[in-house]
């Protein structure tokens, strides 16, 4: 079953409650057992989603917290209720991302496989090359991680490189690139220049979220990053799809 859940590739360390309950707004919180609670409504995220607390109130029977998160599949906001009883109960727990998850359990009990997409047309060869070659890396960096990568454009840009007749863009390899991503476990979009124009990543965010495969970010390093970071995962990202 796939999770439409933007934070599967997300590693979340539990971490204290804040001291005082008036700053539980703009929390996180993962929900164990969200789909327990409620049932009736249509919007609910899957178990062990990471929801945002964005008031506490009092019902009349009991404090109850509104949650929001925002699905990849439908790329719109949801709000939801918990009881602030789950905290004590640890049916809900505050985290915080830590880095990368185990590629063994976040998303299944079976190895998982990312669909990575990022930007490639562009009119200078050079700057196609320098995109695969950044494509490239990037799959290696998830790879030491554990994961099993598929990444269209380090296989695309080799061939294209070979076969100058051949053509680049992505009306070429669509068959193929949508038929991989829905062998795939999740999306995994590398933010590079380009990458808004781009019909290609374009095609692949709304071909997964049709599908129900979840979206992830993952952007080059920040310059506040480690001397030895390559790339960062995006926390929650946000879609222009």
């Amino acid at each position: 079953m796939r999770l439409c859940n933007p934070d599967c590739l997300i590693d979340w360390n539990p971490v204290q409650p804040p001291k005082y309950k008036k700053d539980y707004e703009g929390k996180l919180l993962r929900i164990n057992k969200f789909a327990k609670y409620r049932p009736e409504g249509p919007d609910l995220p899957p178990d062990g989603a990471v929801v945002c607390i964005e008031r506490r109130y009092n019902n009349g029977s009991q404090f109850e917290m509104q949650v929001s998160w925002r699905c990849p599949a439908c790329d719109h906001s949801h709000t939801g209720y918990v009881p602030e009883t789950w905290i004590a109960e640890d049916k809900a727990q505050f985290v915080e991302p830590s880095g990368l998850a185990d590629a063994t359990c976040s998303i299944g009990d079976h190895p998982s496989v990312l669909y990575l997409a990022t930007s490639y047309s562009h009119p200078d060869a050079a700057k196609r090359g320098a995109r695969a070659n950044l494509a490239s890396q990037c799959a290696a960096w998830f790879m030491r991680r554990g994961w099993c990568v598929i990444s269209p454009l380090s296989m695309g840009h080799a061939i294209a490189v070979e076969g100058a007749e051949l053509p680049s863009d992505f009306a070429a390899y669509q068959e193929v690139c949508l038929r991989m991503l829905e062998a795939s476990d999740a999306l995994v979009v590398l933010l590079l220049d380009g990458i808004r124009e781009s019909v290609g990543v374009a095609a692949e965010i709304d071909h997964a979220r049709k599908l129900g495969i979840p979206l992830n970010q993952v952007k080059l390093p920040g310059p506040d990053a480690s001397g030895d970071a390559q790339f960062e995962l995006i926390h929650n990202p946000r879609w222009w799809r």
